[in-house]
């Protein structure tokens, strides 16, 4: 029952439904997270590294506060998902007319004169 009526939703409502399960998907991944003691791991982390990304493809980057509330220790020494590298360097050094951009608030891809960046973006209801 539950199950399909997720379904209706999602046929009724698919964006306002996608919200709302990323959302929930995100507070559940941030109460697991806290429950595991991450916290002051992460402020450890950030006292002795700050707040930028140290190597890989984002070295440089700046993670806002709001990212702390995850675990960031792989994304603050640039090993997070480091197997997609070479991917990354592939799509940072293309010559693209369009680019969609998951998660566009990040920022990460800045575009090039005629280039059209296309950003999708769950925001929390």
């Amino acid at each position: 029952m539950k199950q399909f009526v997720k379904n209706v939703l999602f046929k009724l409502a698919p964006q306002w439904m996608t919200a709302f399960m990323s959302a929930r998907s995100r507070a559940h991944s941030h109460k697991v997270v806290s429950e595991w003691g991450c916290g002051s791991i992460n402020r450890k982390l950030v006292e002795h590294l700050g707040c930028t990304v140290q190597e890989g493809p984002f070295a440089g980057m700046i993670l806002t506060p709001m990212t702390f509330q995850e675990q960031i220790g792989p994304y603050l020494l640039g090993t997070y998902e480091s197997e997609l590298q070479l991917a990354w360097e592939t799509v940072f050094c293309g010559t693209y007319s369009q680019v969609i951009d998951v998660g566009g608030e990040v920022r990460l891809l800045r575009g090039r004169p005629g280039q059209e960046i296309f950003k999708f973006v769950c925001h929390r209801i």
